[in-house]
């Protein structure tokens, strides 16, 4: 029995510093050294944006590839057009009325469709209006 009483009070403080200690490690590494980012802007230090300036070479470069980029979109619709164009042309007469009346009525029902939504939305947005 003394045995038992010399060796608890030092199992117990074995098993009190292990919890202290893993207490003490939660959260990763990353997270401790890791500054905060908006830690200048708590202090009221203003940090001036800096404008990085590209070459002019790549200015150049970027330019004409939006331009491209236009042009061929351009392009596309043009040919997407043409085909449209040349579908309706070769069909019969029966077919050609057929395709016009689809198409109006596609029309109206986009025209509904808004409508719809527009309507629906009507008390959302006075909802959040200032």
């Amino acid at each position: 029995m003394n045995r038992f009483y010399r060796i608890f009070p030092l199992v117990m403080l074995a098993i009190l510093f292990s919890v202290t200690v893993a207490h003490a490690q939660t959260g990763s590494a990353a997270n401790r050294y890791k500054p905060k980012a908006s830690l200048k802007k708590e202090r009221g230090v203003k940090v001036k944006e800096t404008k990085v300036q590209e070459p002019k070479s790549v200015v150049k470069a970027k330019k004409e590839q939006e331009k491209k980029e236009q042009q061929r979109q351009r392009e596309n619709e043009k040919a997407v057009a043409e085909g449209k164009k040349r579908h309706f042309e070769i069909q019969s007469e029966s077919v050609k009325e057929r395709m016009k009346q689809n198409e109006k009525e596609a029309l109206l029902r986009e025209k509904e469709r808004k409508k719809s939504i527009r309507k629906a939305s009507k008390p959302a947005s006075r909802k959040y209006k200032k």
